[in-house]
């Protein structure tokens, strides 16, 4: 005996979501329905791309589940996704949705390519997902998440109108955060040019000529003698260096002697391995531990007490400089009080400075100066992957003024900064202001509330009947 099929009414049941689980109520001729019962997964029969097979241009873009819209491209039309469009593409992992209406082809790993029934309004469907807010489970899987959710369906004329309201207001909202990102860029390079001007001896001319007078083209320092002067035609140098007052000196790090060893690359793996680690105790920097803010523990290593002074000649004390030696080359960051007695691992160098060098001054150096992101960028030519050495490090350039202008250059790129900074963190809560204006759109606009709303028109109820008529042919 075969299987009654089910009528309309029947099917209308089943995916229509009860009034005590609403979520917040709807207009009246709205309805809430269950996410499985309006959107489908789209076949695509071309396979789908792996990531190492991605190129940098070609003809075809690559959509994957990343957070840039496009990931990649190929030239291989085998790929070409065969599906309808529009249709809007979901990070399994990542929890991004992307709404593409261009041929395109499909990452392999974590996307689902998402689509509602015919009748309905696909990017009315785009822009509900942006508002839906998933638990975070890492780098599992979310869809069964997604397919939990309950979807509010107004009339076909109220969807569209909807989204014609939300390409206006929305696309009004990322103008502005375009802007916010531009000037962003700009706040970069004025703080680029702030310290280029610093360590060509332009922000301290002024106070140079108060405090050295006419003497200042013959002052020379007596601590360093000639003998530690950088050979300017040494090939190491070639290009690298810039003009600097004729008060100041170019010094490679590695004639600032010091009682201590200069410079100290953490212990190699076969002094300090895996095996050695513990789930806590003493901890142990590792790369990613140097952040542009500082050090951070997110990605450390732990040994035993007893280990750790094993290797106490490693362990740190503070006003120690951090330095990277490997991936992000010159990153560097000061010790306090937190990080005393950790200890490095093999990627990072622990520089401990001698007192006729101004830390901060130094690390300013590290971080900003022209000079040296020339010359680690001509000591990495060529090599397999970024990395430094201890001797290229020791070789690095200082343009080096007295000890009391390097503090008076501390003092003058901070005033600067702090000014910088206050205008950067206006732009950055415009920037919050803007996301949760996005926001509160999107939640009014799918509660009724963008004055879009026609009540006098047929219940969407009427709709589905039309989409699940479409669906039992």
């Amino acid at each position: 005996m075969s299987k009654k099929k089910k009528t309309i009414d029947e099917v209308l049941k089943e995916i229509i979501v009860g009034e005590k689980e609403h979520p917040y109520r709807l207009p009246d001729n709205w309805v809430w329905v269950k996410f499985d019962s309006v959107i489908k997964t789209s076949r695509n029969q071309a396979t789908a791309i792996k990531q190492k097979d991605y190129e940098e241009e070609g003809i075809i873009p690559v959509i994957d589940q990343g957070k840039r819209l496009i990931s990649g491209f190929t030239n291989n039309e085998n790929y070409l996704y065969t599906g309808e469009l529009p249709i809007i593409v979901f990070g399994d992992h990542t929890k991004c949705f992307k709404w593409i209406d261009f041929k395109f082809a499909q990452g392999a790993d974590g996307t689902k390519l998402l689509k509602p029934l015919e009748k309905l309004y696909p990017k009315y469907f785009y822009y509900i997902f942006k508002l839906v807010n998933l638990p975070d489970k890492g780098y599992s899987r979310h869809f069964k998440y997604l397919r939990d959710i309950t979807l509010p369906i107004p009339p076909l004329n109220e969807q569209k109108r909807v989204v014609e309201k939300l390409d206006e207001l929305l696309q009004k909202i990322e103008d502005a955060k375009q802007l916010i990102e531009e000037a962003k860029e700009t706040f970069e390079l004025r703080r680029a040019a702030i310290l280029d001007k610093a360590f060509r001896g332009e922000l301290t001319r002024k106070w140079r000529r108060n405090n050295y007078g006419e003497l200042e083209d013959n002052y020379k320092k007596k601590n360093i003698s000639n003998n530690n002067y950088i050979n300017l035609d040494d090939e190491t140098y070639v290009n690298v260096l810039h003009e600097i007052p004729e008060s100041w000196n170019w010094i490679p790090l590695k004639q600032f002697e010091s009682k201590e060893q200069l410079v100290l690359t953490g212990p190699f793996g076969t002094t300090l391995s895996k095996k050695d680690f513990t789930s806590e105790g003493v901890p142990v920097l590792t790369i990613g531990c140097l952040t542009d803010n500082g050090i951070s523990l997110n990605k450390a290593n732990y040994v035993s007490e007893e280990k750790a002074n094993q290797l106490k000649r490693y362990r740190l004390r503070k006003g120690d400089i951090l330095f990277s030696r490997m991936a992000t080359v010159g990153r560097a960051s000061l010790v306090d009080e937190t990080f005393e007695n950790a200890l490095i691992n093999y990627h990072i160098m622990r520089l401990r400075l001698p007192q006729d060098l101004n830390i901060e001054y130094f690390l300013q150096v590290v971080k900003g100066a022209s000079s040296t992101k020339r010359y680690l960028k001509n000591v990495n030519h060529g090599a397999t992957r970024d990395g430094i050495n201890t001797k290229q490090l020791l070789d690095l350039p200082i343009p080096y003024p007295s000890l009391a202008e390097q503090k008076q250059i501390v003092e003058q790129i901070s005033v600067l900064f702090d000014k910088e900074n206050v205008v950067s963190e206006e732009l950055e809560k415009n920037k919050i202001i803007l996301d949760n204006l996005q926001q509160t759109i999107l939640s009014k606009a799918f509660r009724g509330e963008l004055g879009t709303n026609e009540p006098s028109e047929e219940s969407a109820i009427e709709l589905l009947k039309e989409v699940l008529q479409e669906q039992v042919k």
